[in-house]
Formats: C-alpha cells, sequence, structure tokens
C-alpha cells in the first residue's frame, strides 16, 4: 500500500463529540516517521457561532443612587439573549436589557451608535461603531450614575471581594454572583472604558455617570481560531491561559456567514510534532483565545495536514 502524505479532516465525519470538540478516526493508521512532521496546509469553515451565544452573555454594571433617599450601590448582571445580531439589532436588546425589570434605579437607558472619527462626523450615523448609553429620567432631589464594569475587574478577586460582594451584602438577599474565574462577561464585544484603577471609599465618582460611551463594537467575537489537540501536537506551543495542546491559530476577518479560509505559510519550521507516531484517532476542538468551545451552531469545517520532512 502507498504510503500516506495528506490527512483530510471534516468534521461531518467525527465518530464522537462535535464539529467543536470532536474525535476524527481515520480509516486506516497512519505512521509517522521520525524524520517526519505534520503541517498545517488548509483550513476552511463557515463563520456560523453567534455573536452573543452561552459563553459571553453576561452584562456587567453597577447603579449608584444618592441624594434624600439615602446611598445605595446595587451590582447588577443583565442576560443578553444569544443572536447572531448585527449592530442596531444588539443596540435595540441591549437597551431593552438595561430597562428590565431588575433594575435598581428609577432612571430609562437609552443606547445609541455613536461615531468617535472627527473625519466623519454626525454624517456618519450608518457606518458608526461606538455605543452610547445614557441614563435620563431620574426623579428630582435623586442622583443616579451607573458603571459597565470592564473585564480587568471582573476577573480580580480582590476587587470582587472587596467591592461587588461588599456591595451585594448591603442590598440582601446577596445576589447577583459570578464565578471570577469565568464571567462569561459581553466585554469581547461590547467594553466601555474606564477612567481611574485606584478605588476608594466606597468608589471613585468618575468611574461612574449619566452618559456612557464605548469602545469599537465588535460583534465578530472570535478574532482568531485557536485549533487545539491532544494527538497530535506534543504540547509544544503555549497560548493564552497557559494552554498547551493548541496546535495553530486561524485568523479570522469576516462576521457572520462569512467564509474563513487559511492556507498554509511557507515557514518550514512551522511544524507540528506529533504526540505519538501512530495516528488513528485525532481529538480536535475550536477554542477562543479565552479558551472557550467555538459553538458553531451545526457547523463544520475542514483541513488538511500534509506528512513532510521534518527541519533538521
Amino acid at each position: 500500500m502507498e504510503s500516506v502524505r495528506k490527512i483530510i479532516v471534516d468534521s461531518r465525519y467525527f465518530v464522537a463529540g462535535d464539529a467543536s470538540a470532536g474525535t476524527y478516526e481515520l480509516p486506516e493508521i497512519v505512521e509517522i516517521h521520525g524524520t517526519q512532521a505534520l503541517y498545517l496546509e488548509q483550513m476552511s469553515l463557515m463563520n456560523t457561532w453567534f455573536s452573543v451565544d452561552e459563553t459571553n452573555n453576561q452584562f456587567y454594571l453597577i447603579e449608584w443612587r444618592y441624594g434624600l433617599q439615602g446611598n445605595n450601590f446595587q451590582p447588577r448582571i443583565i442576560t443578553i439573549p444569544a443572536a447572531p445580531y448585527d449592530i442596531n439589532s444588539f443596540a435595540a436588546v441591549l437597551q431593552a436589557q438595561l430597562n428590565g425589570a431588575d433594575k435598581s434605579i428609577s432612571g430609562h437607558y437609552v443606547v445609541s451608535r455613536t461615531s468617535t472619527d472627527p473625519a466623519t462626523g454626525v454624517t456618519s450615523v450608518a457606518l458608526a461603531q461606538n455605543f452610547s448609553i445614557v441614563l435620563t429620567d431620574s426623579p428630582n432631589g435623586v442622583n443616579e450614575l451607573f458603571f459597565p464594569v470592564p473585564e480587568k475587574y471582573l476577573r480580580d478577586k480582590s476587587w470582587y471581594a472587596n467591592y461587588w460582594q461588599y456591595w451585594l451584602n448591603q442590598n440582601p438577599p446577596a445576589k447577583p454572583t459570578y464565578n471570577v474565574d469565568n464571567p462569561r462577561s459581553i466585554c469581547n464585544v461590547l467594553e466601555f472604558p474606564w477612567k481611574h484603577d485606584t478605588w476608594g471609599e466606597p468608589a471613585p465618582p468618575a468611574n461612574f455617570g449619566k452618559v456612557m460611551s464605548s469602545s469599537f463594537v465588535d460583534l465578530r467575537r472570535v478574532h482568531a481560531i485557536y485549533l487545539h489537540s491532544l494527538d497530535i501536537g506534543n504540547k509544544t506551543s503555549i497560548a493564552p491561559q497557559g494552554i498547551r495542546t493548541c496546535i495553530a491559530v486561524i485568523p479570522v476577518t469576516a462576521g457572520y456567514g462569512g467564509m474563513t479560509v487559511w492556507l498554509g505559510n511557507s515557514n518550514t519550521n512551522d511544524f507540528i510534532e506529533p504526540a505519538t507516531r501512530s495516528l488513528k484517532r485525532l481529538s480536535f476542538e475550536l477554542r477562543t483565545a479565552r479558551g472557550d468551545l467555538i459553538n458553531l451552531q451545526g457547523g463544520h469545517w475542514t483541513c488538511v495536514f500534509a506528512i513532510g520532512p521534518r527541519p533538521v
């Protein structure tokens, strides 16, 4: 039998799991000799993941109400429904969720698209990719402000204990809580720059306001696909979060419904060292930089590995 020079993987033929994390079984055992290595030649897939799914559907904010009725900080978590949003539908859903029954203030949130590009100005509303959240209609004699919490704070155990949990304890029952190691925040799509890293007691007013302007709203969510495998990577790479099973990073340039096609480079040193020299069952995972599995919502992918000489 002639030797195998390429291994073609198609997630439609996984024998276990799904396209996000599954196992592919080769029809026969493929031997990789000691002088050989694997090269990722190409990978292609449709961008079928949602801009918001179960891995990033939480929007965190703190509502601050002070004045004639006292001084109160209320942490709040808003759940954004999973969907492949465009910029307008995302703004509409965010506004509706902000004005939900769980808000602790009397004012009304208004979410609108804005442009920060002075070259385009007010005529560029159709191209605006930033959000502005304005808190309006607060009662007379009552001051109401809010603060969208950035991911930097959400993952800080000290900040969580000293501020988030502290404020929850002042407003029993003590909820909503969250997992500091994995807050599932919307910050990889929508984030609002903070003003001060130094927090006072109970909080610096500079971080709160009635108007908050976001950075660029990027609904792609997945900017690069981290292809992982326990079987053919030999743990010779290191990715964010310290994960050693990543074998390739595939850049994503198109949004939902677009196509991602990656062709291998010509660098002979960009090879994959097999964990075993006899290949039969291969496990694969598609993950984000955060380490979250990418839910392809029923979509599939293909890739081609070439077997070639290992550089000396």
